[in-house]
């Protein structure tokens, strides 16, 4: 009987042994979860941004349009965009708050993105919902 409880203690000690202790640090390259990309970085306005010399990624949307909540929290918070974003400088602007912006950029009810280069220029332009891997394909196409 003795060596039945020996051995069956014995091997519970054995495994307990392989696995991590309370408190510790899996190795480096082991079981950690990825570190997840800091949120896109919005700045105050589109002139603040202007002072970074990145190209200037424009997101417009309106409070009428259905899709920007969906593109907003699918997409631009996605881990795939918020790890793309930090090429770009961010700034958001809105039909009801930036009439003449979006006038002068021939908006349309969006969601969308503008990337504008250091001179004003548009580089690049998307209209409408992408998945987030879409969005980034986008955006590397601006970068």
């Amino acid at each position: 009987m003795r060596s039945r409880r020996a051995g069956w203690l014995g091997a519970v000690v054995l495994g307990w042994g392989t696995g991590l202790a309370a408190g510790q640090e899996p190795p480096p390259g082991g079981d950690a979860a990825p570190a997840t990309p800091p949120p896109i970085a919005w700045a105050a306005s589109v002139d603040a941004a202007r002072a970074d010399p990145r190209p200037l990624a424009v997101y417009y949307s309106t409070t009428a349009c259905p899709v920007a909540p969906l593109f907003e929290k699918e997409t631009l918070e996605s881990p795939q965009v918020r790890a793309k974003a930090a090429a770009f400088r961010w700034a958001r602007i809105s039909a009801e708050t930036d009439r003449a912006r979006w006038a002068e950029w021939r908006l349309g009810w969006g969601p969308g993105i503008v990337v504008v280069g250091p001179a004003g220029e548009h580089i690049h332009r998307f209209d409408g919902y992408r998945t987030p891997d879409a969005c980034v394909a986008e955006l590397d196409e601006a970068a």
